[in-house]
């Protein structure tokens, strides 16, 4: 029931950056319930696996650019104090 019930909401998602980094949280933490995930999900007909790999990749890019930008902020604050 709780697999059902995530592939409808996987297959409904569309939303922000912020809505994106916490519904892939949220659904990394159900995941994570699974004893094998691959070889439960597989028995799942109509499981979007295709999309739950995309939702995990914007995510990492997320992630990713928000580290690249802080690290850029902090670079323009040093840059400022040695001048």
């Amino acid at each position: 029931e709780m697999i059902k019930s995530l592939a409808g909401d996987i297959k409904a998602f569309s939303g922000s950056t912020e809505a994106l980094l916490t519904f892939v949280e949220s659904m990394e933490s159900k995941l994570g319930l699974l004893s094998d995930e691959n070889q439960v999900l597989k028995f799942f007909e109509g499981w979007p696996q295709s999309k739950v790999e995309a939702l995990r990749e914007s995510s990492a890019l997320v992630n990713e650019l928000e580290k690249m930008k802080s690290d850029l902020e902090r670079w323009k604050d040093d840059e400022r104090c040695t001048e």
